[in-house]
């Protein structure tokens, strides 16, 4: 059963393939949770010069406005990293509240945030970010 666990350490789920770092949230992000993130993603991609991340949130997943609003000015420097852009996963109601407040605020970013219930479109956005079709493609193709 998806919940919070206060028990628990925060942790956060990322692997790396193809310069796209995939970020599996969980639980409720605040303020403080949104600056762990950033420091932790940007940790995982400290070996990568351009890089996307792409986001499939666990139905558990939600953030507060405040911490949508911290995470806007947290992707900016993420940008400064070398990061081309979010792309969220939004095939549930969670994921779908998630990916519309980042939208909500405003972009002071200049990241592109892209939600899509397709992972395939996610990945093609990952390539045309990337400007390569070899990101996220089968062996031998």
């Amino acid at each position: 059963m998806a919940g919070k666990n206060k028990s628990t350490p925060e942790k956060y789920r990322f692997f790396v393939k193809d310069n796209v770092v995939f970020d599996i949230p969980s639980d409720v992000y605040s303020q403080r949770q949104v600056d762990n993130w950033s420091k932790s993603i940007l940790k995982t991609a400290e070996k990568l010069d351009d890089w996307v991340i792409l986001s499939i949130p666990d139905i558990s997943h939600t953030i507060t406005q405040s911490a949508a609003r911290q995470m806007k000015q947290d992707l900016a420097i993420l940008k400064d990293h070398g990061c081309k852009g979010l792309l969220i996963l939004t095939s549930t109601v969670n994921a779908k509240i998630f990916a519309h407040a980042l939208d909500e605020e405003n972009d002071e970013s200049g990241l592109q945030i892209t939600g899509s219930e397709s992972i395939e479109s996610l990945c093609q956005e990952a390539q045309q970010l990337l400007g390569s079709p070899a990101v996220l493609n089968f062996i031998g193709e």
